[in-house]
């Protein structure tokens, strides 16, 4: 009797041992994947669908993210990803000129900032909706900017730091432009301005001269700093470089040397 017994609890044992098991597998597999790098690089599928508006969405990402990869880590999500809830766990995300978002994408951005993540967006990120309505910068609230206009500033040279701060430690005071396409944004919340146009003897922009602005949220460009003519400067790829250390040092594979950028 007493080995029916043993017998009787061993095999008892073994089956809530294999129930457990099969539990944590399977609530292993719900659960939402854990990031590979703290960088996160979104690719806007909507975007890219866009080719009326945007035909040239695929070949500045790809000249971005060729850049990139030189020296961080990242991965690369969708959009469809971050409306999947696939951001967390990162520290940062990465917005290329990412123009056409829908409403749950914006939100599972912002909840991510929310939650202590950091953005970097860059010109005409969600400036339209799904249905190719110019709506405005959908994530200006979160940068503390409101959108005007787009502007195609023949002055516009330079970029000129004119406020301190962590993210712009290792990058130069002036960083020169390939062309003068920006947006013009406002200033609101809490918008800090880091950045402003100035023409090429160093002049200040007088109207709404932000191009650089920080917030708790992260970092917003009303250029397109991450490709093109503006990438290929040295000083470009020493600033870019310089706020993506910041928010992300796990992510660096490479100290910083500027690289020929192809157009």
């Amino acid at each position: 009797m007493p080995s029916i017994r043993r017998f009787v609890l061993m095999s008892g044992l073994m089956v809530g041992f294999l129930v457990a098991s099969l539990a944590v597998g399977l609530f292993a597999g719900l659960a939402p994947a854990t990031a590979g790098s703290p960088i996160a690089v979104v690719k806007s599928l909507k975007t890219l669908n866009a080719k009326a508006n945007y035909p040239t969405y695929q070949a500045e990402y790809d000249q971005f993210t060729g850049w990139l990869k030189q020296f961080f880590a990242y991965d690369e999500l969708t959009d469809d990803d971050v409306v999947a809830g696939k951001l967390a766990g990162y520290q940062l995300v990465i917005l290329p000129n990412n123009a056409v978002m829908s409403p749950a994408e914006v939100d599972a951005i912002t909840q991510f900032a929310k939650g202590g993540g950091k953005v970097f967006a860059v010109f005409s990120v969600g400036l339209r909706n799904p249905g190719l309505q110019l709506v405005g910068l959908q994530l200006g609230p979160l940068f503390g900017v409101k959108w005007v206009q787009w502007m195609g500033d023949q002055n516009f040279k330079q970029i000129q730091i004119v406020e301190e701060s962590p993210i712009l430690k290792d990058a130069p005071q002036v960083i020169p432009v390939g062309t003068g396409s920006t947006q013009i944004i406002e200033l609101v919340g809490d918008g800090r301005m880091l950045g402003v146009r100035a023409s090429a003897d160093g002049t200040l922009a007088m109207s709404n001269p932000a191009v650089i602005v920080e917030s708790d949220a992260g970092v917003y460009f009303a250029n397109q700093i991450l490709a093109g003519a503006n990438l290929q400067a040295p000083e470009a790829q020493q600033l870019v470089y310089s706020i993506i250390k910041a928010y992300a040092p796990g992510a660096v594979i490479q100290a910083f040397a500027p690289v020929e950028v192809k157009a």
